[in-house]
């Protein structure tokens, strides 16, 4: 599974998770609908998150070996509409594809969301995707920002 979407429908419908090494940390951003609601905030309650500043900003401290057995209770509990936020990455044009199936986390088993470089353009896809589809696909979207959106400062 491979697709296009931008990053309003994303946020709009989807929970985005993110790990944090550095903090020992699993951090839930909830959907702008989600927000609002307080059933997926009592979901993740129960998984351990709590809210970190407002409503949409979740964190789950970890121990030690816990990131693999949340991720899937989170991805039980939350389904398809949990997605793994691959990140920013701000390339130029000519660097390769800045993930591929090597550089996924293991503990996650849902889908990714991967953000073409800097720009409201991403891919969401799961394990069964290709690293070549990718690849095209994001340099596909990378093109039409470049062709379409991109307003060079002069």
């Amino acid at each position: 599974m491979l697709s296009r979407m931008r990053e309003p429908q994303i946020r709009r419908e989807n929970v985005l998770l993110s790990h944090d090494p550095q903090r020992s940390s699993l951090h839930a951003l909830l959907s702008v609908e989600d927000q609002g609601r307080t059933e997926t905030g009592r979901v993740l309650e129960r998984l351990g998150f709590r809210p970190e500043g407002s409503r949409i900003s979740w964190v789950r401290r970890l121990r030690g070996d816990e990131l693999g057995a949340t991720c899937t209770r989170v991805a039980n509990e939350l389904g398809d509409s949990a997605l793994w936020d691959l990140g920013r990455v701000f390339t130029n044009r000519c660097d390769p594809l800045p993930v591929t199936h090597d550089h996924l986390p293991t503990c996650w088993n849902g889908r990714f969301v991967l953000h073409v470089r800097g720009t409201p353009r991403c891919l969401v896809f799961d394990r069964a995707a290709e690293d070549g589809e990718i690849h095209r696909l994001y340099e596909a979207e990378d093109l039409a920002y470049m062709n379409q959106e991109f307003n060079p400062s002069e």
